[in-house]
């Protein structure tokens, strides 16, 4: 089906950039302009999206309203918000291309060549994790040092990917009660998975928590009736004395920290348990007429897009200790 021709068209120029906030050359897509009872009025594409495209859809008051479905190859659909196109008008609709997690793959720096600076707090986490595992599955890893390079297979790739997005967002937010990153709290991993790490912390985590807690909005937290589901991925779950959660929504994801106070033989350890939550809706405003939303089991791919757009908007570049490229 393709466009329209005449005196009464609108103009849709669609204007495509990866989360870095660059141009790709091999985006290439199909666009379809659907009406308010579900009939689609114009089809274009495939197309290239290696620079702007501007196409042509039939104006008010032929229409009444349109809204504009984005397929591209490698990256999640995406449908607009209904606009009203009107006459000669031009209507400028930059997109940013989420990546889909079907078509791509990771490529991570080995352990020895993380930038020593950007990645000082994780190395040395690293080091003191002698003893990790997945959170749900077997099997025990050991050292993460000694085994960092060789997680491979989905379990391993997306536990690793998770990883570094938790470790990337830690760093960047401060925790508002001691003022520290987050991730300074962390003495030692203990379990990784594809939405999670535990690790064991210091008490200012469990004291910064509680505090937050106290009021919530003050701080711009939130929290959940019962910090529960989280029970079952801390070791020695049983022996834990007191269990409390909060969650922020920040640009780079929604972020929860659920601590546990345990009671052990050597006497009080704390664990946190960190994940990029599955339950909450993340937007990432382009403009008005394109909103992403993501819910239902988060992918660390989905969480990574997230990172580098918010680094994009503010004019720089982020190392995750790892890039993404296509299957082949």
């Amino acid at each position: 089906m393709a466009g329209v021709a005449g005196a009464d068209v609108a103009h849709f120029a669609v204007t495509v950039k990866t989360a870095e906030g660059k141009t790709d050359p091999a985006v290439r897509g199909r666009v379809g302009f659907v009406n308010t009872n579900g009939t689609t009025v114009s089809m274009f594409g495939p197309v290239s999206f290696a620079a702007r495209q501007s196409f042509n859809v039939p104006a008010w008051p032929a229409v009444q309203a349109l809204r504009c479905d984005v397929t591209l190859d490698d990256f999640r659909p995406q449908p607009s918000q209904l606009f009203i196109p009107h006459t000669n008008e031009i209507v400028e609709a930059p997109i940013t291309a989420m990546r889909s997690p079907a078509a791509w793959l990771p490529a991570f720096q080995p352990f020895g060549d993380l930038d020593p600076d950007r990645f000082a707090r994780f190395i040395r986490v690293a080091q003191a994790s002698d003893a990790v595992g997945f959170v749900k599955q077997a099997p025990t890893l050991g050292s993460l040092v000694a085994e960092y390079d060789n997680l491979a297979g989905d379990q391993g790739q997306f536990a690793k990917m998770a990883l570094l997005n938790l470790y990337a967002v830690l760093s960047d937010q401060d925790d508002p009660v001691s003022g520290a990153r987050w991730f300074e709290h962390v003495k030692k991993i203990v379990r990784i998975d594809r939405e999670r790490f535990v690790a064991e912390a210091d008490q200012q985590v469990y004291d910064s928590v509680r505090r937050i807690l106290q009021n919530v909005k003050q701080f711009g937290y939130a929290t959940e009736p019962s910090p529960e589901l989280h029970r079952h991925n801390f070791p020695d779950w049983a022996s834990i004395v007191d269990l409390i959660t909060v969650k922020k929504s920040f640009e780079q994801g929604t972020i929860q920290l659920t601590v546990a106070k345990t009671q052990t033989a050597a006497g009080i350890a704390f664990f946190l348990d960190v994940d990029a939550d599955e339950h909450e809706q993340i937007a990432l405003h382009t403009i008005d007429l394109f909103k992403h939303k993501f819910n239902g089991g988060t992918h660390p791919i989905d969480i990574h897009e997230y990172i580098v757009a918010h680094a994009a908007r503010q004019g720089d570049e982020i190392d995750l200790g790892y890039e993404l490229v296509r299957r082949v």
